[in-house]
């Protein structure tokens, strides 16, 4: 059983307990205030914007990643992606890090997993990639019109 507390400790224990339970009643209503928040962007981008709300979640726990793990992250992608036989496509109009002037900020387009990271699929069995069955002359126009594409 708990000793007996003098006048001044209960009422100094009283007071921690009050200012306590009204600092948590106020985090409460500023993480509902905040939630709200939080929803009415996945609303804004999922009824404006039409996207998938799930994979906007996703979007944001990707920027909260460290570089070096979304990196894994996507490397482990691709080759789940191979796996089941569904094709990752790297941005084909990528412009190799120059600034677009129509993106914010002049921010630059990503080129995501292309041939610059060809050695994240070493070990992907790639046999099946209808890109195996052109020729070099196929392929070096192939590459020629999507350079005219991106330019």
């Amino acid at each position: 059983m708990t000793e007996p507390m003098s006048a001044t400790d209960h009422a100094k224990r009283a007071k921690a307990i009050r200012t306590t339970l009204e600092a948590i009643a106020n985090l409460q209503i500023q993480r509902e205030s905040i939630s709200s928040q939080i929803k009415a962007h996945y609303d804004d981008l999922e009824t404006k914007q039409q996207l998938n709300r799930k994979a906007v979640k996703h979007a944001v726990a990707m920027l909260k990643m460290e570089e070096e793990k979304r990196f894994s992250y996507e490397k482990t992608k691709a080759i789940i992606y191979d796996a089941h036989g569904w094709h990752f496509q790297p941005d084909l109009f990528a412009d190799g890090g120059q600034p677009d002037s129509d993106r914010p900020n002049n921010v630059a387009r990503l080129p995501g997993i292309g041939a610059d990271n060809v050695d994240l699929l070493d070990g992907v069995d790639t046999s099946d990639d209808p890109g195996a069955d052109f020729t070099d002359d196929e392929l070096a126009e192939q590459g020629a019109i999507a350079a005219g594409a991106a330019g």
